[in-house]
């Protein structure tokens, strides 16, 4: 490991040296943003908003080649976090085109991406200059772009990064990776993902989409490359909702619970029945209340690098009385990728809110949770959190439309913020208060 590091000071060197014009931030790159899913969509509306223009461009996934399209690359020691992108830019003539990108990941990778020193970049695959936009964000965007053009390719391949948008704060996401990174594995829960300072990565069921757990350090120097970190300013925006959602199509009493979910839809926190559904210790449906044993749970855990997951960590067993990731004991199957059957149900790990709804809307009797945003309306069928409701109406049900009030009493919720450089860039604080205000008092994430 060590080798594989001191090979790479010589690939930072030669990064900082070839930097070019077009990867300053001033005229051209507003903002090369790298954050979660949650504000993905906020942001992409604000920037389209500041554009003026409707030029946008959205990508994800493989390319036929088999390698990312997008991903988030840490120059220090080379590991690649695949994401999704979106890009918007203005119609002022190039070379002076205003452009505005944003990848996503999970929080910890984003925090981590950001305070690197050198920090990360955004690598984009030259082959969505022949590719057509995928339309992630059709509801707050116009129809994508054909392909994204050359000029802008040009400009935002290889752009470092200047915000990361994150659901928790610098100094937490850089002690749950050492968390993470920990040998041995601190009890009650067993992380496991070291030694550092690049840990195995993690992995999901479903998809090729891996991410890494690597230190880094929010001031002082850089663990792996002892470089000064510099200061930076962590803005706080509004706060996000994670929300337990069930698939409820099973009618089937006395197990299924769908039959039940509407006299028996309220699961506790902290140290409760939630953590225990989480953690494998209830995993059946008598976690609902389901009458005699009930049906087998299956359980989607998030990536143990995302916000949601640290929000189910830290409140579903606030004081430290378990973990989600109990009894998981990476590297290797079935811990990694997590597919751990307990006597009654099974624990499977996914890559992120999208992936966590495509699973538990296709495997009846399941339990996950997800960051809430209007792009859900429709899904899902929610359960309220120790007697709150984390909407108006019944304590159950389909994700609403928005705009809805979210109850001020639920309590899994996490403060979203952007962290940039002191001062925040122009390009990005322009951005902020339209953000604020789209997501409004009601935590309207789109």
């Amino acid at each position: 490991m060590l080798r594989r590091i001191q090979s790479h000071f010589v690939l930072i060197a030669l990064f900082v040296a070839t930097l070019t014009p077009a990867h300053t931030f001033g005229q051209v790159l507003q903002m090369v943003a790298v954050g979660d899913a949650t504000q993905a969509a906020t942001w992409a509306n604000a920037a389209h908003l500041a554009s003026a223009a409707n030029n946008n461009y959205t990508i994800d996934g493989l390319t036929p080649a088999g390698g990312p399209f997008t991903a988030m690359i840490d120059v220090r020691v080379n590991t690649q976090d695949q994401g999704s992108l979106w890009v918007v830019w203005d119609n002022t003539p190039f070379p002076n085109t205003n452009i505005w990108c944003y990848i996503t990941e999970p929080s910890m990778v984003a925090a981590r991406g950001f305070d690197a020193v050198p920090r990360s970049i955004l690598f984009v695959n030259a082959a969505v200059q022949g590719t057509p936009g995928y339309n992630l964000l059709p509801f707050s965007l116009p129809p994508d772009a054909p392909a994204l053009p050359a000029p802008i390719y040009n400009a935002v391949a290889n752009a470092v990064f200047n915000a990361a948008m994150i659901g928790l704060t610098p100094a937490q996401a850089k002690a749950e990776t050492n968390r993470l990174l920990a040998m041995p594995a601190a009890p009650p829960a067993k992380y496991g993902y070291g030694p550092g300072p690049v840990g195995f990565p993690i992995q999901n069921v479903f998809n090729p989409v891996v991410h890494f757990p690597v230190v880094f350090s929010t001031a002082g120097v850089d663990p792996i490359t002892h470089l000064g970190v510099p200061a930076t300013i962590t803005t706080p925006l509004r706060d996000s909702l994670v929300v337990p959602i069930v698939n409820a199509t099973n009618v089937v009493p006395p197990g299924g619970i769908g039959s039940f979910i509407a006299a028996n839809h309220n699961v506790f926190v902290p140290c409760n029945s939630l953590g225990a559904g989480l953690s494998g210790i209830l995993d059946t449906t008598q976690l609902f209340g389901a009458a005699g044993a009930g049906n087998g749970l299956m359980v989607f855990l998030d990536d143990p690098l995302s916000d949601s997951w640290y929000v189910m960590e830290t409140k579903a067993y606030a004081g430290g009385c378990g973990s989600q990731e109990m009894a998981v004991v990476p590297p290797g199957p079935p811990f990694d990728p997590l597919a751990l059957p307990g006597p009654g149900g099974i624990r499977v790990r996914v890559a992120g809110r999208e992936d966590a709804l495509i699973q538990e809307g296709a495997t009846p009797d399941s339990l996950t949770y997800v960051s809430w945003t209007c792009s859900l309306a429709g899904a899902g069928t929610y359960i309220s959190v120790s007697g709150k409701k984390p909407f108006p109406g019944p304590g159950f049900g389909a994700f609403p439309p928005c705009p809805v009030a979210t109850n001020a009493g639920y309590s899994l919720r996490t403060k979203q913020n952007v962290v940039t450089d002191n001062p925040v860039p122009a390009g990005v604080g322009a951005l902020i208060g339209p953000v604020v205000a789209m997501a409004g008092p009601n935590l309207n994430w789109q």
